[in-house]
């Protein structure tokens, strides 16, 4: 595993993973490296021009200029054909987030491809996916499941967003694509946190995902007096429900709570009380100068 830890990068693969890669850009997302890989050449132009994203076509001898039309195999074919500039763009990093959408082609095909590079060159890989909703039909979801369990297999940690989850939790008429970037907001929250918690604590997170073979993450901010609870209670149902795990199956959880300054007054051990059965539970507290001073964001681990 790459010592680097420093060296973060986010690859966004395929539509939905690019359009995360432009909102990190437009966000002004600090002290990470960001990557666009997209079969669909319309798809890869940045919103913004003077935007620092790399951009990668992927599959260009392959006849796939205008996306993969949904088919996993073409997308994971195109990656394979520009293996050597992922690899190129990859190297180096202390950790990978590969963003994609599951259930599509690109998505689902190159980012399996795009975690084995990261793997491969010793980074750690965590995978942030949306699954498709219900009313996107009965092919894309088993095609999500399918390329889903790979991605499993290979990278370090994972966070699901089922689509389903973010079209319950919308109010008043807000279209999908406004559903979509909730999405990303909370996966923006996982990496911001990470990356904090890498740059402060790398050896930690090291040591954690070492131990375990896939931990699973959620994430929860809020802010006040009572920011604390309410955010850890987030971050523990959001690795439950979106990931579709049960507490009782995890036995190690690992708490990353950021704050703009550390308050020593705080009692950690209201972790433990709000996780039910015998898990082991590690609290690491980080500073995050971009965070208001009442905000209290929390991601959990959990293995």
């Amino acid at each position: 595993m790459n010592t680097n830890v420093s060296d973060v990068k986010v690859i966004g693969i395929g539509g939905a993973g690019c359009n995360c890669i432009k909102y990190l850009a437009n966000q002004g997302i600090k002290k990470v490296d960001l990557i666009m890989a997209n079969t669909d050449k319309k798809a890869l132009k940045p919103d913004d021009e003077n935007l620092n994203v790399a951009v990668v076509i992927l599959g260009e001898d392959l006849d796939c200029a205008e996306g993969t039309k949904g088919d996993p195999e073409l997308g994971y074919e195109a990656a394979m054909e520009s293996y050597d500039e992922l690899k190129m763009l990859l190297k180096g990093a202390g950790m990978v987030f590969i963003r994609a959408g599951m259930g599509g082609g690109t998505g689902s095909g190159a980012s399996v491809v795009a975690a084995e590079i990261a793997k491969k060159s010793g980074a750690m890989t965590v995978a942030l996916v949306n699954m498709p909703s219900f009313f996107e039909g009965r092919k894309r979801k088993d095609v999500a499941e399918q390329w889903l369990s790979k991605l499993k297999q290979i990278v370090d940690g994972m966070a699901i967003m089922p689509n389903d989850s973010l079209l319950q939790n919308q109010s008043g008429n807000k279209s999908f694509s406004a559903a979509l970037q909730e999405g990303d907001h909370y996966f923006k929250d996982i990496i911001k946190s990470l990356n904090c918690f890498l740059q402060q604590k790398g050896k930690l997170l090291c040591d954690f995902i070492k131990r375990n073979d896939l931990c699973l993450i959620g994430a929860g901010k809020d802010w006040g007096t009572d920011g604390l609870v309410s955010a850890v209670k987030k971050a523990i149902d959001s690795l439950r429900t979106l990931n579709d795990v049960e507490m009782k199956d995890i036995k190690h959880v690992l708490a990353v709570i950021a704050r703009k300054k550390m308050d020593d007054s705080e009692d950690e051990g209201v972790i433990d009380g709000l996780i039910e059965g015998d898990v082991i539970v590690d609290v690491v507290w980080i500073e995050d100068e971009e965070l208001e001073d009442d905000d209290v964001r929390v991601v959990v681990l959990g293995a």
